[in-house]
């Protein structure tokens, strides 16, 4: 699990950094860092969601 979020922390990051040539790049950014929570913070072991939840 800790690949997979990897992945998305990094695939966040470069999004939000290529929004910056977007006409509107505050909002776009803001959304790209915003997703960017949920796997920085499993990636950092803060919150671990319950992988059992799902059946």
């Amino acid at each position: 699990m800790k690949i997979f979020n990897s992945i998305f922390l990094v695939l966040f990051v470069v999004s939000a950094g290529l929004q910056y040539n977007d006409p509107d790049p505050a909002l776009w950014i803001l959304i790209y860092l915003f997703c960017l929570y949920i796997p920085s913070t499993c990636f950092l072991n803060v919150i671990e969601l319950d992988q059992n939840a799902v059946k």
